[in-house]
């Protein structure tokens, strides 16, 4: 499934890139780091950071990000089921993904392409944002 990240949305050369997650589901968020090394380490000269939190918290947790280092590239995988911390209800989700959207989409233009990731379980489906520097 996040080999899908490999197709054009990992630059090729070695500008830094941040991958969201709202979810901090274990397994998602280690077989995502893990692919990340395998493929893009930074021996090979690649600058790839993963930022995971709780739906709720993902907005608050990019601006620090944003701030620390200059990303040219923000890829969000929003989780179709994010697992722990997940609101009460799907309209409290769907606004916690509203104001995220808000938040990247005022400092960095948004690719038009939204592709979804899916794996063979409910916990592994995504959907994949990209976001550059202007």
């Amino acid at each position: 499934m996040f080999r899908t990240l490999s197709d054009g949305y990992i630059p090729e050369t070695n500008e830094p890139v941040l991958i969201v997650m709202n979810t901090r589901a274990w397994g998602n968020v280690l077989r995502l780091v893990y692919y990340m090394d395998r493929y893009y380490g930074a021996e090979d000269g690649f600058d790839i950071d993963v930022l995971a939190a709780a739906p709720a918290d993902v907005k608050d947790a990019i601006a620090p990000a944003l701030a620390k280092k200059d990303y040219r590239t923000v890829l969000w995988l929003k989780a179709e089921y994010p697992l722990w911390d997940v609101p009460e209800t799907e309209g409290e989700l769907t606004a916690l993904n509203a104001e995220t959207e808000t938040f990247l989409e005022e400092r960095l233009e948004v690719s038009k392409e939204v592709r979804s990731l899916e794996g063979t379980m409910k916990l592994d489906r995504f959907e994949l944002r990209s976001y550059e520097a202007t």
